[in-house]
C-alpha cells in the first residue's frame, strides 16, 4: 500500500511540560546539495594547488590528506578542523591559495554557521 508511507520528521514526546521546538543534526554532504557542490570545487582547486610546482611534495601530501578528511561524511568537528588545515596551508602558498582560501572560507561558512 503506497498511501501507508511517510517520509519526513516523525516527533516523539514522552513526558515533560513545555516542550517547543525541536533539534536536528543531519550531516554530511548528501544533506546540502550546495555544501556538495562546493566540495566538489573545493577537490578541483586542491588538485591544482597542488600540482603547481610551488607546491612542495610533503606539502601536497598534506593537502591530501586533510581534503580526504574534510570531503567524506565524517563528524562536523573533523571536517571543520581538516578545512581549517586546507585553508592554513593555502595561505601559505599565497596568490595560488587565494582561490581555496576563499572557497574554504565559504565551506566553513555553510557547515558552521554560528562561528
Amino acid at each position: 500500500m503506497s498511501g501507508d508511507s511517510y517520509f519526513g520528521d516523525v516527533v516523539r514526546i514522552e513526558g515533560g511540560s513545555n516542550n517547543i521546538g525541536m533539534v536536528k543534526n543531519q550531516y554530511g554532504a548528501g544533506q546540502v546539495p550546495e555544501l556538495a557542490a562546493q566540495l566538489a570545487q573545493l577537490r578541483g582547486l586542491v588538485a591544482a594547488l597542488r600540482g603547481d610546482a610551488a607546491v612542495a611534495p610533503e606539502v601536497a601530501e598534506d593537502l591530501d590528506a586533510h581534503l580526504a578528511e574534510a570531503t567524506d561524511d565524517s563528524q562536523p568537528d573533523r571536517r571543520s578542523r581538516a578545512l581549517r588545515s586546507i585553508r592554513a596551508i593555502a595561505q601559505t602558498v599565497g596568490v595560488l591559495g587565494a582561490p581555496v582560501v576563499e572557497l574554504v572560507n565559504k565551506i566553513l561558512d555553510l557547515v558552521n554557521p554560528h562561528q
